[in-house]
C-alpha cells in the first residue's frame, strides 16, 4: 500500500484513469440506440445526451419540489403558504411508481356566473396557459396570484407512513410564478390595470406546483409591449418555461379585468356569491377612499352608506339600514296579497333604485 500515495500524487486519485467511467458510459449510449432510426447514429446519440443533460439540470429541483407539493395535500396542510420544509425521509416516503408522471395537453376551470350559470375556460399549456388564484398572503396588497401552466399531469402516488402504504390519485400543475410590481398603484379607483412580471430564475419559488382546484379562472394577460422584451426573469435561449419555443419573454404583463363582466365583478367587492372572506380581501387591497369614488355612484342620497365589518364577515351595509329594511316589511302587506298596483309600483320603484345605485 505504500505505492499508491507515490502513484495519487503523480497521477491524481484512482477513479480519475480507471476505465470504468468509459464503460458507463458506453452502457449510456446503449440505452439511446434504440431511441434512434439507425441512420446517423452518432447525431442522434449526442443529441439525446445533450437532452438528459439539460433535463438532469431541471430535474434537480422538480421532483424534490413535487413530492413536497403530495406531502402537502396529502397531509392536510395549507398549501397557500408552504413555508414547511421536508426532510429526505419524509420525502422518500412518497412513492411514485416507475417514476412516471401522465401529461395532459388541457384543463377546464368551471366556475359560477354573475347570473349562476355553470361555465369553464380551457387551460392550455401551448396557447392559454395564465391561471389565476387566490392570494396566500395574510396581508395582500393584490388579491390574487398569476401564474403561467407549464405543464398539466396526473399520477399514481403511494404514500408510505409505516404503517399500510396508501394509494392516491392526484393532478398537479406545473407552473411559472409572476408578481405584481411593487410601488405600481393600479385598480378601479386608480383607473390602472394591474401590472405583473415573471419572477426571476434566481429566485427558489420562481416555478412550483398547484392543486388544479385552487384556480379560480384563466387569467388574461396583456403583454406591456412598452415595456420591450427581455431575459430579466430567465436566461436567453429556448426553455420549458416558454411553450412557444421562445428564446425570450415580454418583461411586464397587464392584467385584463375587462375580459368578461364575471372576471370584472372579481375586482370589486359586489361580487354576487362570493364569500365574505374573498370580497374582504378584495376590499382591503384597494385603498381607503370613499365608496363613491370607487364606483362611480349616480344616486347621492343613496351614497350615504358605509361599508362596515361587523367581525363575522364582511357585510356591505351597516345595521342602521338592516333595520330600516325590516321596520318597512313589517309595515307593508303579506307576501300572499296579490293583485295590488300600488305594491307593483313600489316593486318598480325599489328596482329603478336598485339600478341606479350604481352605474358601471
Amino acid at each position: 500500500m505504500g505505492d499508491y500515495v507515490t502513484t495519487i500524487k503523480l497521477f491524481g486519485t484512482t477513479d480519475s484513469f480507471t476505465t470504468q467511467i468509459g464503460e458507463l458510459a458506453h452502457r449510456a449510449l446503449k440505452v439511446f440506440y434504440p431511441l434512434t432510426s439507425k441512420i446517423d447514429t452518432p447525431g442522434q446519440l449526442a443529441k439525446h445526451e445533450r437532452r438528459r443533460r439539460v433535463l438532469r439540470r431541471v430535474a434537480e429541483n422538480f421532483l424534490p419540489r413535487l413530492k413536497d407539493h403530495i406531502l402537502y395535500r396529502l397531509r392536510g396542510l395549507d398549501v397557500s403558504f408552504c413555508d414547511h420544509s421536508f426532510t429526505d425521509a419524509e420525502r422518500n416516503s412518497v412513492i411514485i411508481p416507475d417514476n412516471t408522471i401522465y401529461v395532459v395537453q388541457t384543463m377546464q376551470v368551471h366556475y359560477t356566473t354573475y347570473d349562476l350559470r355553470r361555465e369553464y375556460d380551457t387551460i392550455n399549456p401551448r396557447t392559454h396557459g395564465d391561471v389565476m388564484v387566490l392570494s396566500g398572503e395574510i396581508a395582500p396588497s393584490h388579491p390574487y396570484w398569476y401564474a403561467r401552466v407549464l405543464g398539466v399531469f396526473h399520477m399514481e402516488v403511494w404514500l408510505n407512513t409505516g404503517g399500510r402504504p396508501m394509494k392516491w390519485h392526484l393532478e398537479v400543475l406545473w407552473v411559472r410564478w409572476l408578481a405584481t410590481l411593487r410601488n405600481y398603484k393600479s385598480g378601479i379607483n386608480h383607473a390602472r390595470l394591474p401590472k405583473t412580471a415573471f419572477v426571476e430564475e434566481s429566485d427558489p419559488d420562481a416555478f412550483g406546483f398547484l392543486d388544479p382546484g385552487q384556480v379560480i379562472r384563466g387569467a388574461h394577460l396583456i403583454p406591456a409591449f412598452a415595456s420591450g422584451r427581455g431575459v430579466n426573469s430567465l436566461r436567453y435561449g429556448k426553455s420549458l418555461a416558454r411553450p412557444g419555443g421562445e428564446l425570450d419573454d415580454w418583461e411586464e404583463h397587464y392584467v385584463g379585468i375587462f375580459v368578461d363582466r364575471d372576471m370584472f365583478i372579481r375586482y370589486t367587492h359586489f361580487g354576487v356569491g362570493h364569500s365574505a372572506m374573498v370580497r374582504k380581501i378584495v376590499w382591503d387591497c384597494s385603498e381607503s377612499v370613499p365608496w363613491t369614488n370607487a364606483m362611480d355612484i349616480s344616486n347621492d342620497e343613496d351614497a350615504d352608506h358605509e361599508l362596515v365589518d361587523d367581525g363575522n364577515g364582511f357585510d356591505g351595509y351597516d345595521d342602521e339600514q338592516e333595520d330600516s329594511d325590516e321596520e318597512c316589511d313589517d309595515d307593508g302587506e303579506s307576501d300572499d296579497s296579490v293583485g295590488n298596483d300600488e305594491g307593483e309600483d313600489d316593486g318598480e320603484d325599489d328596482g329603478e333604485d336598485e339600478f341606479d345605485y350604481v352605474s358601471f
